[in-house]
């Protein structure tokens, strides 16, 4: 696999399209969007990121991301100690976390480890809505809920306990954001390893979420749209025997060319 985060997608005789891999945080003091993406994004016909999140209210987003049942507790999930440290980096009520589902405090963690609260696809997508761009998403919030929601609340939160709370907090985060930066695709499947992902996690998150996601994209440009597509960087690789978004994409007979670009500092 060529290390590139930026792709063109071929077919037949409908327009080149583009699938650009992004990662859900960003830090405009480590590297600079380049001007290509912008440039590509004002191109196409259709913005298509990986969700827009932009029209859920508040309300909504709790209720997709917390346990409304008797008896349940976050506090059951975690040791002692790992529940103290999430109560101390998250600024939320206790009582409306202790109602979290496991999986998704890590969002609580990384804002609170000192991490910058935009994200690149926030950034693209911004761009793309001031510029008129029609904009779909390749997945709802709703069914990344859910696709969260087939892995069991016991499992949610080990990978939590393996990747975040052991976290060293901004040093970790420049890590990763360095091995975006480089485009190090190996550097990054390697981050996912260390949550010791399952099976159940890898066919819900990365397997079934990749072939909904390139199914939509074929659909798009078969009807004879160019399309500029922000999707996470680890959906567009293979990782652990799963096909990612590239590889199908192949296989569904298009041809896909990395782009040689780099990062603004």
């Amino acid at each position: 696999m060529t290390n590139s985060l930026l792709w063109k997608i071929e077919k037949d005789s409908f327009p080149q399209s583009f699938l650009f891999g992004t990662i859900h945080v960003y830090d405009s003091n480590v590297f600079r969007i380049p001007d290509i993406l912008y440039e590509l994004i004002d191109s196409a016909d259709i913005y298509l990121p990986e969700s827009d999140n932009r029209q859920i209210s508040y309300a909504s987003m709790l209720d997709c991301i917390t346990v409304n049942e008797p008896g349940y507790s976050l506090k059951n999930y975690f040791s002692d100690e790992s529940y103290a440290k999430i109560l101390s980096l998250s600024n939320v009520e206790p009582d409306i976390l202790d109602k979290y589902k496991p999986f998704f405090v890590s969002s609580l963690i990384l804002t609170a480890e000192d991490m910058p609260g935009d994200s690149i696809d926030y950034e693209l997508l911004s761009h793309a809505s001031r510029s008129g761009k029609i904009i779909h998403e390749l997945e709802s919030f709703e069914e990344q809920t859910n696709a969260i929601d087939n892995i069991p609340y016991r499992e949610q939160a080990e990978i939590v306990e393996n990747s975040l709370l052991p976290s060293s907090g901004r040093s970790d985060f420049n890590k990763l954001m360095n091995s975006y930066k480089e485009q190090d695709l190996q550097a990054l499947k390697e981050n996912l390893k260390e949550m010791k992902p399952s099976g159940i996690f890898i066919d819900s998150i990365q397997k079934n979420r990749n072939t909904d996601m390139s199914n939509k994209i074929d659909a798009l440009i078969s009807r004879g749209y160019s399309l500029f597509v922000a999707a996470g960087a680890l959906h567009l690789v293979d990782t652990d025997g799963v096909k990612g978004i590239i590889s199908i994409l192949e296989d569904k007979g298009y041809r896909l060319e990395a782009i040689n670009f780099s990062f603004t500092v």
